[in-house]
Protein backbone atom coordinates (compact mmCIF):
# COMPACT_ATOMS: atom_id res chain seq x y z
CA UNK A 1 0.00 0.00 0.00
CA UNK A 2 1.20 3.31 -1.12
CA UNK A 3 0.19 6.59 1.28
CA UNK A 4 0.98 10.24 0.29
CA UNK A 5 0.49 13.29 2.02
CA UNK A 6 1.04 16.16 -0.10
CA UNK A 7 -0.21 19.78 -1.23
CA UNK A 8 -2.42 19.62 -4.16
CA UNK A 9 -4.69 21.84 -6.82
CA UNK A 10 -7.85 20.39 -8.13
CA UNK A 11 -7.24 20.26 -11.98
CA UNK A 12 -10.57 18.49 -12.85
CA UNK A 13 -13.80 17.15 -10.87
CA UNK A 14 -15.39 14.51 -12.73
CA UNK A 15 -18.82 12.46 -10.42
CA UNK A 16 -19.02 9.04 -10.36
CA UNK A 17 -21.65 6.72 -8.74
CA UNK A 18 -23.86 8.41 -6.52
CA UNK A 19 -21.81 10.12 -4.36
CA UNK A 20 -18.02 9.84 -5.38
CA UNK A 21 -15.38 12.16 -7.40
CA UNK A 22 -12.77 11.10 -9.73
CA UNK A 23 -10.13 14.10 -9.39
CA UNK A 24 -7.37 14.64 -11.83
CA UNK A 25 -4.72 16.55 -9.12
CA UNK A 26 -1.66 18.51 -9.50
CA UNK A 27 0.07 17.78 -5.91
CA UNK A 28 3.53 19.53 -5.37
CA UNK A 29 5.62 15.66 -4.21
CA UNK A 30 4.40 13.52 -7.12
CA UNK A 31 3.25 15.30 -10.11
CA UNK A 32 -0.74 14.88 -11.76
CA UNK A 33 -2.45 11.68 -10.51
CA UNK A 34 -6.18 10.37 -10.29
CA UNK A 35 -7.55 9.77 -7.41
CA UNK A 36 -11.06 8.69 -5.74
CA UNK A 37 -13.04 10.79 -3.66
CA UNK A 38 -15.33 8.35 -1.81
CA UNK A 39 -18.63 10.16 -0.63
CA UNK A 40 -17.13 13.61 -1.63
CA UNK A 41 -20.84 14.80 -2.76
CA UNK A 42 -22.08 13.59 0.48
CA UNK A 43 -19.47 14.78 3.17
CA UNK A 44 -18.89 18.44 3.99
CA UNK A 45 -17.00 17.31 7.37
CA UNK A 46 -14.76 14.98 5.53
CA UNK A 47 -13.85 17.42 2.82
CA UNK A 48 -14.91 20.46 3.27
CA UNK A 49 -14.12 23.09 0.80
CA UNK A 50 -10.94 21.76 0.11
CA UNK A 51 -11.90 20.48 -3.55
CA UNK A 52 -12.92 23.39 -4.98
CA UNK A 53 -10.99 25.07 -7.88
CA UNK A 54 -8.51 27.58 -7.44
CA UNK A 55 -6.93 27.00 -4.70
CA UNK A 56 -4.40 24.69 -2.27
CA UNK A 57 -5.41 21.63 -0.03
CA UNK A 58 -3.76 19.37 1.72
CA UNK A 59 -4.23 15.88 0.90
CA UNK A 60 -4.03 12.11 2.36
CA UNK A 61 -3.95 9.67 -0.45
CA UNK A 62 -3.18 5.91 -0.63
CA UNK A 63 -2.91 3.60 -3.32
CA UNK A 64 -2.87 -0.18 -3.36
CA UNK A 65 -0.41 -2.35 -5.92
CA UNK A 66 -1.53 -2.15 -9.58
CA UNK A 67 -4.07 0.35 -8.72
CA UNK A 68 -5.16 2.57 -11.62
CA UNK A 69 -6.71 5.22 -8.81
CA UNK A 70 -5.57 6.70 -5.43
CA UNK A 71 -8.09 7.43 -2.95
CA UNK A 72 -8.57 10.11 -1.12
CA UNK A 73 -8.52 9.39 2.62
CA UNK A 74 -8.66 13.08 3.82
CA UNK A 75 -8.51 17.05 2.39
CA UNK A 76 -7.95 20.01 4.41
CA UNK A 77 -7.95 23.64 2.28
CA UNK A 78 -4.82 25.53 2.66
CA UNK A 79 -4.22 28.69 0.47
CA UNK A 80 -7.66 29.95 -1.61
CA UNK A 81 -7.97 32.64 -3.88
CA UNK A 82 -11.46 34.27 -3.83
CA UNK A 83 -10.83 37.54 -5.85
CA UNK A 84 -10.52 35.00 -8.82
CA UNK A 85 -14.30 34.00 -8.75
CA UNK A 86 -14.88 37.88 -8.08
CA UNK A 87 -13.86 38.89 -11.70
CA UNK A 88 -15.09 36.76 -14.96
CA UNK A 89 -11.47 37.97 -16.99
CA UNK A 90 -9.53 36.23 -13.98
CA UNK A 91 -11.98 33.34 -13.72
CA UNK A 92 -11.26 32.40 -17.35
CA UNK A 93 -7.69 33.27 -17.16
CA UNK A 94 -7.41 30.65 -14.27
CA UNK A 95 -10.08 28.39 -15.77
CA UNK A 96 -7.11 27.75 -18.94
CA UNK A 97 -4.01 27.91 -16.95
CA UNK A 98 -5.66 25.10 -15.39
CA UNK A 99 -6.53 23.16 -18.59
CA UNK A 100 -3.15 23.74 -19.91
CA UNK A 101 -1.57 21.82 -17.04
CA UNK A 102 -4.05 19.34 -16.96
CA UNK A 103 -3.45 18.59 -20.35
CA UNK A 104 0.52 18.96 -21.13
CA UNK A 105 1.82 17.16 -17.49
CA UNK A 106 2.97 14.20 -17.92
CA UNK A 107 1.50 11.96 -15.13
CA UNK A 108 2.60 11.10 -11.92
CA UNK A 109 6.33 12.78 -12.71
CA UNK A 110 7.05 14.92 -9.68
CA UNK A 111 7.18 18.98 -11.05
CA UNK A 112 7.26 21.30 -8.18
CA UNK A 113 7.84 24.18 -10.59
CA UNK A 114 4.93 23.41 -12.48
CA UNK A 115 3.24 23.12 -9.22
CA UNK A 116 4.19 26.53 -8.02
CA UNK A 117 4.09 28.21 -11.55
CA UNK A 118 0.29 27.65 -11.01
CA UNK A 119 -0.18 28.89 -7.67
CA UNK A 120 1.27 31.57 -8.74
CA UNK A 121 -0.85 32.39 -11.41
CA UNK A 122 -4.16 32.29 -9.04
CA UNK A 123 -2.55 34.52 -6.64
CA UNK A 124 -1.48 37.16 -9.15
CA UNK A 125 -5.39 36.41 -10.54
CA UNK A 126 -6.96 36.90 -7.09
CA UNK A 127 -4.97 39.84 -6.29
CA UNK A 128 -4.79 41.83 -9.24
CA UNK A 129 -7.36 40.34 -12.23
CA UNK A 130 -7.27 38.98 -15.59
CA UNK A 131 -4.08 40.66 -17.40
CA UNK A 132 -2.87 39.39 -20.66
CA UNK A 133 0.65 39.69 -20.52
CA UNK A 134 0.46 37.50 -17.43
CA UNK A 135 -0.89 34.44 -19.02
CA UNK A 136 1.90 34.94 -21.95
CA UNK A 137 4.46 34.93 -18.98
CA UNK A 138 2.63 31.91 -17.30
CA UNK A 139 2.13 29.95 -20.71
CA UNK A 140 5.97 30.48 -21.90
CA UNK A 141 7.26 29.70 -18.12
CA UNK A 142 5.08 26.24 -18.39
CA UNK A 143 6.10 25.68 -21.83
CA UNK A 144 10.07 25.80 -20.60
CA UNK A 145 9.73 23.61 -17.73
CA UNK A 146 8.65 21.02 -20.16
CA UNK A 147 11.51 21.31 -22.90
CA UNK A 148 8.90 22.93 -25.11
CA UNK A 149 9.67 26.82 -24.91
CA UNK A 150 9.50 28.30 -28.22
CA UNK A 151 11.79 31.32 -29.10
CA UNK A 152 10.66 34.84 -30.03
CA UNK A 153 13.80 36.55 -29.32
CA UNK A 154 16.04 35.05 -32.29
CA UNK A 155 15.35 33.04 -35.54
CA UNK A 156 14.78 29.38 -35.04
CA UNK A 157 16.81 28.46 -38.13
CA UNK A 158 19.60 31.08 -38.08
CA UNK A 159 19.92 32.31 -34.67
CA UNK A 160 19.54 35.62 -35.78
CA UNK A 161 18.77 38.31 -33.10
CA UNK A 162 18.97 41.21 -35.54
CA UNK A 163 15.80 43.39 -35.63
CA UNK A 164 15.97 44.67 -39.06
CA UNK A 165 15.33 40.62 -39.73
CA UNK A 166 12.12 40.47 -38.17
CA UNK A 167 10.75 44.16 -39.29
CA UNK A 168 8.68 43.06 -42.43
CA UNK A 169 8.15 39.12 -43.88
CA UNK A 170 8.92 37.38 -40.35
CA UNK A 171 6.89 34.37 -39.52
CA UNK A 172 5.69 31.99 -36.95
CA UNK A 173 6.04 28.16 -37.41
CA UNK A 174 4.62 25.91 -34.19
CA UNK A 175 6.43 22.93 -35.78
CA UNK A 176 9.65 24.74 -36.20
CA UNK A 177 9.11 25.99 -32.30
CA UNK A 178 9.04 29.84 -32.86
CA UNK A 179 9.93 32.90 -34.55
CA UNK A 180 11.63 32.47 -38.39
CA UNK A 181 13.35 35.89 -39.87
CA UNK A 182 12.03 37.03 -42.82
CA UNK A 183 15.41 35.77 -44.65
CA UNK A 184 14.52 31.94 -43.55
CA UNK A 185 10.95 32.74 -44.10
CA UNK A 186 10.95 30.95 -47.66
CA UNK A 187 11.65 27.95 -45.75
CA UNK A 188 8.42 27.89 -44.01
CA UNK A 189 5.25 26.25 -45.29
CA UNK A 190 2.25 24.64 -43.68
CA UNK A 191 -0.64 24.77 -41.73
CA UNK A 192 1.47 25.79 -38.55
CA UNK A 193 2.98 28.74 -40.44
CA UNK A 194 1.76 32.45 -39.93
CA UNK A 195 2.62 35.84 -40.50
CA UNK A 196 4.55 37.50 -37.14
CA UNK A 197 4.47 40.95 -36.78
CA UNK A 198 6.89 42.66 -34.93
CA UNK A 199 5.03 43.85 -31.81
CA UNK A 200 3.75 40.86 -31.16
CA UNK A 201 6.99 39.03 -31.59
CA UNK A 202 8.71 41.21 -29.14
CA UNK A 203 6.14 41.41 -26.65
CA UNK A 204 6.76 37.31 -26.34
CA UNK A 205 10.04 37.51 -26.28
CA UNK A 206 10.06 39.69 -23.38
CA UNK A 207 7.49 37.85 -21.39
CA UNK A 208 9.74 34.87 -21.88
CA UNK A 209 12.84 36.83 -20.28
CA UNK A 210 10.52 37.90 -17.39
CA UNK A 211 11.05 36.27 -13.73
CA UNK A 212 8.29 35.91 -12.54
CA UNK A 213 4.37 35.91 -13.07
CA UNK A 214 3.72 39.24 -11.35
CA UNK A 215 6.57 41.42 -13.26
CA UNK A 216 4.07 41.44 -16.27
CA UNK A 217 2.04 43.86 -14.76
CA UNK A 218 4.01 46.54 -15.52
CA UNK A 219 4.01 45.79 -19.15
CA UNK A 220 2.26 47.30 -21.80
CA UNK A 221 1.64 46.28 -25.45
CA UNK A 222 -0.72 47.81 -27.95
CA UNK A 223 -4.10 46.12 -28.74
CA UNK A 224 -2.94 44.14 -31.93
CA UNK A 225 0.30 43.21 -30.88
CA UNK A 226 -1.52 41.59 -27.63
CA UNK A 227 -3.84 39.60 -29.94
CA UNK A 228 -2.26 38.51 -32.55
CA UNK A 229 0.50 37.22 -29.59
CA UNK A 230 -2.57 35.40 -28.10
CA UNK A 231 -3.18 33.70 -31.36
CA UNK A 232 0.10 32.56 -32.22
CA UNK A 233 0.38 31.57 -28.65
CA UNK A 234 -3.11 29.24 -28.86
CA UNK A 235 -1.69 27.87 -32.13
CA UNK A 236 1.61 27.03 -30.19
CA UNK A 237 -0.23 25.10 -27.53
CA UNK A 238 -3.08 23.67 -29.70
CA UNK A 239 -0.55 21.81 -31.33
CA UNK A 240 1.00 20.50 -28.62
CA UNK A 241 -2.16 19.28 -26.94
CA UNK A 242 -3.91 18.19 -30.33
CA UNK A 243 -7.41 19.82 -29.86
CA UNK A 244 -8.26 23.25 -29.52
CA UNK A 245 -8.43 24.54 -26.08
Amino acid sequence: MSELSTEAIVLRRVDYGDADLILTLMTRSAGKLSALARSARRSRRRFGGALMSFGVSTVELKRRPRAELWTMQSAMPGKTFPGIAADMVALAHASYGTELVRELVAPEVAEPEIFDLLVCLYRELGEHGGHPPALRVFELHLLRHLGLEPSFARCTRCGTEAEERFAEGAVFESDAGGAICRVCAAASTGLGVRPLGNPARQLLAQCAALGSIDAARSMAADREGAREARNLMLLLLQSQIGRPL
